[in-house]
């Protein structure tokens, strides 16, 4: 699977439409972050206008799919940030769901959810006990 480096740029000026870098415009999407594949310009968005703008590199996914003629992509999140995986956890006041890295981190209490069971084998089960 290969992966490529892109800059994410993202927009702290809510006036600001767009970044000037030599004789191009780059304009901000409607959340207000837009990719640039060049480093060169990804460091200069990054040294220019370092006030207004917000520049990370992140990894892309650049893996396709037999038969597709697009990349299917996503950024992916590091491990610092807990990943995707999301469990429910007891607080003070109820229950909330954080990232399992940082419930076994802080070492919070993990409310595991009870499966139902289904209507197919609670009539097994009953079958069995002769009801």
């Amino acid at each position: 699977m290969a992966r490529k480096r892109v800059f994410e740029v993202v927009n702290n000026n809510p006036n600001k439409k767009g970044v000037r870098v030599g004789s191009r415009d780059y304009r901000f999407g409607k959340n207000g972050v837009f990719t640039v594949q060049d480093p060169d310009v990804g460091r200069e968005i990054r040294d220019n206008h370092d006030l207004d703008t917000v520049v990370n590199e992140v990894e892309m996914s650049t893996q396709t799919e037999p038969g597709h003629n697009y990349t299917f992509s996503g950024f992916r999140i590091p491990e610092e940030y807990g990943g995707y995986k999301r469990v429910k956890v007891k607080t003070a006041d109820g229950h909330t769901y954080v990232s399992e890295a940082v419930a076994i981190e802080e070492g919070l209490e993990i409310i595991h959810s009870e499966k139902k069971r289904s209507k197919t084998r609670r009539l097994k089960r009953r079958e069995a006990q002769g009801e």
